[in-house]
């Protein structure tokens, strides 16, 4: 009668530690200081409809910290000036950066970046179960198919 009983214990804890260990997102802690990229979001610049891209370049720059801005080794901070779906940046800043920032006219939100990894789909992990040969060999639907997950 016990045995029973610790196998479902068992399966409960394997099935708890399993869906514990999806859910985990690979993002490294981050220590006080140290530079992230970060995907910055701002209102879009007033004015001219025909806003040329360094126009774009120097209103995001405005957004950096003037010590950030100025420096030629942190002007490689500003990675990408988005236009076209979002008026934003991508940017390499420090979370206190990213705290005064928020303070500036115009700032909508910053989110520090993701990171996404692929996964087979179910059936790939079941591979082995499918014989070599007949109609499921031929089928090979598990095959060659990838999900993202975040």
């Amino acid at each position: 009668m016990a045995l029973p009983e610790l196998f479902y214990i068992l399966i409960a804890v394997f099935s708890l530690f399993s869906v514990l260990a999806l859910g985990v997102e690979l993002r490294p802690t981050v220590e006080k200081g140290d530079l992230e990229t970060y995907i910055v979001h701002v209102k879009k610049m007033e004015g001219r409809l025909d806003v040329q891209l360094h126009d774009v370049k120097g209103y995001h720059q405005s957004f950096l910290p003037v010590r950030t801005a100025d420096s030629s080794a942190d002007s490689q901070r500003l990675l990408y000036s988005y236009r076209n779906v979002i008026s934003g940046f991508s940017a390499r800043l420090t979370a206190e950066e990213v705290e005064a920032m928020k303070e500036k006219d115009g700032f909508i939100s910053a989110r520090p970046e993701r990171k996404y990894r692929p996964f087979d789909n179910p059936f790939s992990q079941l591979s082995w179960i499918a014989p070599r040969n007949g109609i499921l060999a031929e089928i090979q639907f598990w095959q060659g198919s990838y999900c993202w997950s975040a």
